[in-house]
């Protein structure tokens, strides 16, 4: 009877932990291939999976897949997952997830939204002044940027910003126009939807530019009115060979891709806030005492090959910068 009795217990006292186990849902807006969603969503499982914790990941996929209708649906699929799983905290990262699922929930008793990798202002989605939303925002670095450039490239006065015409892209050519980029000047703001457009453009970049500032280039369609989105790294590698001025980014992947080199937010820094934001508001943390944040940590990526080929000087700090992060491809 004791064994018997004991067994019971046992398995009463596993039912009320697991039932009492604290639960946190993590919607990315892309998917885990892509390498910026792939450090965040790495970095923010590994800091808040725990014996009381249960985390679970969920990819929209909407970078490969961009059309209106498809961001709605996705939407709506992880609205069912919050209805079911009933998440302590919804950990949102970018911004088709807020726009399409992190807005939906603020001014909410339940669940504290935690958003990170946010290019548009928090006003946008609801943000500011909710009492169960906080994060960190994504912005890039016009100083860094200002320095880089002419140094790298000396005689260099103007240039270009090129993306595709994604919705975070939209939202980035905002964030660079409220930039005074002086000494600097920023001759020309392209966004384009499709592979010949962005051939283009890169062609003719020396009408406009000494250099070509690219961001997002994910969601160029193969033509006008085709459906296939062409792989980020065919567009980079024809972009290389044809440009006739040289590149700089603002993400660490245009460098994995073959560009020359990156002056790129930190997905670490975006995790790291996310997660620690998180595991306060488990903990039982007021949500008054976390509040929103902005990017302060960047990181250097380059391509020393193509550094080499072109006769690029770097500053000494930019380089171990890189190559104590590895961000150096050889």
């Amino acid at each position: 009877m004791l064994p018997y009795i004991f067994g019971i217990g046992f398995l009463l006292l596993v039912a009320y932990v697991t039932s009492h186990r604290q639960r946190v849902l993590i919607v990315l807006s892309y998917h885990p291939e892509f390498s910026w969603e792939k450090e965040i969503a790495d970095e923010l499982e590994k800091k808040l999976s725990t014996s009381t914790v249960d985390v679970r990941l969920h990819y929209m996929d909407t970078k490969r897949h961009p059309s209106p209708e498809f961001k709605e649906a996705a939407g709506k699929e992880v609205e069912k997952i919050v209805e079911s799983w009933d998440p302590d905290v919804l950990v949102t990262v970018d911004d088709n997830a807020q726009e399409y699922v992190g807005r939906d929930y603020a001014g909410r008793s339940r669940p504290s939204v935690v958003f990170c990798g946010v290019n548009a202002s928090p006003e946008r989605y609801g943000y500011v002044g909710s009492p169960n939303v906080t994060g960190i925002l994504e912005r890039i670095s016009p100083s860094i940027l200002i320095d880089v450039i002419p140094y790298c490239f000396p005689g260099a006065k103007r240039f270009m910003h090129l993306s595709d015409s994604s919705f975070t892209s939209s939202l980035m050519q905002e964030e660079f126009r409220e930039y005074d980029w002086s000494p600097l000047a920023c001759t020309r703001e392209v966004m384009v939807g499709d592979f010949e457009s962005w051939k283009k453009e890169v062609a003719g970049a020396d009408r406009w530019a000494d250099v070509i500032l690219y961001t997002h280039y994910h969601t160029l369609r193969r033509s006008p009115g085709s459906d296939e989105i062409v792989p980020p790294g065919e567009v980079m590698s024809w972009t290389i060979a044809n440009s006739p001025v040289p590149e700089i980014g603002s993400f660490g992947f245009m460098v994995r891709d073959g560009g020359m080199m990156a002056i790129a937010v930190s997905s670490r820094e975006q995790a790291d806030v996310a997660a620690d934001y998180a595991r306060r508001l488990l903990a039982g943390e007021p949500i008054a005492d976390l509040p929103i944040v902005s990017t302060t940590v960047y990181s250097v990526f380059l391509n020393k090959a193509r550094l080499a080929e072109a006769g690029v000087r770097m500053r000494e700090i930019y380089t171990l910068l890189a190559e104590t992060a590895g961000n150096v491809v050889e």
